[in-house]
């Protein structure tokens, strides 16, 4: 029978179309997975902290024990895989660690995100003190990325300058966390450097006042 022009087509599409819509969007999946994945896998910029505790007397380094510094956006949602990372490792160590968290922000938002749930459970890190900082500690230690950490030996020698977290906002196995969990060390030691990953603490626009001399003691 003959169809008139204005007449639709019912018919069932052939199998194969199926088919290659299948493919299609299959494909897309695995190609959006992927690219989101190689983004999580992209570490940020960082600079090698000082080999040796900075002589500005900015921080104080705890005499006879390891001395590590975090710095952390209060807003990147990264930061939080940090914190949980630090915690673990610091159970696993015996001997005790004093930790600095640095929270980086522009000045004009520090009192507006003081009480935060993120601040909040960077406090609880043990036998942390928290610090407010403007960039010019961050610029000191090197660190560009939050999630940047700085550890330092008993006499002040860098151990570990980078990254605690395999990737973006994750969790798992790596190396800056095993650095930073690790008692012993043997003498002397090149420092280890590992990726970060985390979002930029500063607008590249902005540029870095004075210290924010702001300190809230756990």
């Amino acid at each position: 029978m003959t169809r008139a022009p204005w007449e639709c087509d019912y018919r069932r599409p052939p199998r194969w179309s199926v088919y290659v819509v299948a493919l299609l969007w299959v494909g897309g999946a695995v190609a959006a997975f992927a690219v989101l994945s190689s983004a999580g896998a992209v570490p940020g910029r960082s600079l090698a902290s000082p080999s040796q505790w900075p002589t500005q007397d900015v921080i104080r380094r705890s005499s006879g024990e390891e001395t590590a510094v975090v710095f952390l956006h209060p807003k990147c949602p990264c930061s939080r895989a940090t914190i949980r990372e630090l915690e673990r490792a610091l159970a696993e160590r015996e001997r005790p660690l004093d930790l600095h968290v640095v929270l980086v922000a522009p000045t004009a938002e520090m009192d507006r995100w003081r009480d935060s749930e993120f601040v909040a459970a960077a406090r609880r890190l043990p036998n942390s003190t928290l610090h407010w900082d403007d960039g010019s500690l961050a610029k000191l230690f090197g660190a560009e990325t939050s999630g940047h950490v700085a550890l330092y030996d008993a006499d002040g020698r860098l151990q570990l300058t980078g990254g605690v977290t395999p990737s973006r906002g994750h969790e798992g196995l790596n190396t800056g966390a095993q650095a930073v969990a690790r008692d012993e060390r043997p003498q002397p030691t090149t420092p280890t450097r590992t990726p970060v990953f985390g979002c930029p603490l500063k607008d590249e626009n902005q540029a870095t006042p004075d210290v924010a001399n702001d300190r809230e003691a756990q």
